[in-house]
């Protein structure tokens, strides 16, 4: 026994002398490690304890902390002892430790990276259908298909305000499960009702809109459609994203991206609105 034992973990010489290794472990590791030495004796040679296990020291005040001990045979006079040395491991773990989490960290950052690629990618691809389209069936055709590789894993639907001006017909939709009623009032749906974008995050609680077939049992939210405050319709997504990575200590995606809802209706307002070719202009600007 050295002064750096008493430092490491707080005894006094007097308090250590004669007590067995096991002493300076926590309780629940001391049968284990008699069975260990016991082993160790029976092929007594210079090697590290524990090899594959987390091994702990325990301090005078409980305190636990990880540690590395090597052993060693010794034969004296008095016979054969073992000698252990003790290493507190702290710092070595710590480091490794955020070594660890600055390479999650950077591997969820590439992976959000690729994802934003491949989002744009999709993003200007249709953009480019839309811009070809001689009518307004071919870009709702456009949108539903666009939306429905964006949202993969969710339900969404895009309605329009007829030219009535009195009720919204849903125009797109994707995703497997039901949506919404295909022709409903402006007072079904909060977004439009408020002028702004509604998000109910638990159908249990949340205000919840009226123009879906059933009640949602998932996240959902309604963003209205306007250009210079003139309402063209609503945007609809319901349901969790498909899931991936994020980095430790950020929260995950919520169930409805609203981000990625923004990129696609920003594309669905800006690149069609009077572009259709063939001569297809009625309503040109509500072509989405």
């Amino acid at each position: 026994m050295n002064a750096q034992v008493e430092s490491i973990f707080g005894y006094s010489r007097n308090e250590l002398q004669d007590k067995p290794v096991e002493f300076l472990m926590p309780e629940r590791f001391r049968e284990r490690h008699v069975k260990h030495i016991t082993g160790y004796i029976a092929d007594p040679r210079m090697r590290p304890m524990g090899v594959g296990l987390e091994l702990f020291g325990q301090r005078k005040d409980k305190s636990e902390f990880p540690v590395d001990i090597m052993l060693s045979p010794m034969t004296t006079e008095s016979g054969s002892m073992v000698i252990a040395v003790v290493r507190d491991v702290t710092a070595p773990k710590q480091a490794t430790e955020s070594a660890r989490k600055t390479n999650e960290e950077l591997m969820a950052l590439v992976a959000e990276l690729q994802r934003r690629e491949s989002e744009m990618q999709a993003l200007i691809s249709m953009d480019d259908l839309l811009q070809s389209c001689t009518a307004q069936d071919e870009a709702y055709k456009v949108v539903g298909l666009a939306a429905g590789e964006l949202f993969d894993g969710q339900t969404g639907c895009l309605a329009v305000l007829h030219a009535s001006g009195q009720y919204l017909e849903m125009v797109a939709r994707w995703g497997e499960r039901p949506l919404g009623q295909p022709i409903f009032s402006l007072e079904d749906c909060w977004a439009l009702r408020r002028g702004q974008l509604h998000e109910v995050t638990d159908p249990q609680a949340g205000l919840l809109c009226r123009h879906f077939v059933s009640q949602p049992e998932t996240s959902y939210l309604c963003v209205p459609l306007t250009v210079q405050g003139e309402t063209l319709g609503v945007f609809c997504l319901v349901g969790a994203p498909a899931k991936r990575s994020h980095a430790p200590g950020q929260p995950p995606a919520i169930g409805c991206d609203g981000e990625r809802s923004h990129q696609v209706i920003l594309v669905q307002f800006e690149a069609p609105r009077g572009t259709t070719r063939g001569g297809d202009s009625r309503s040109a600007d509500r072509v989405i």
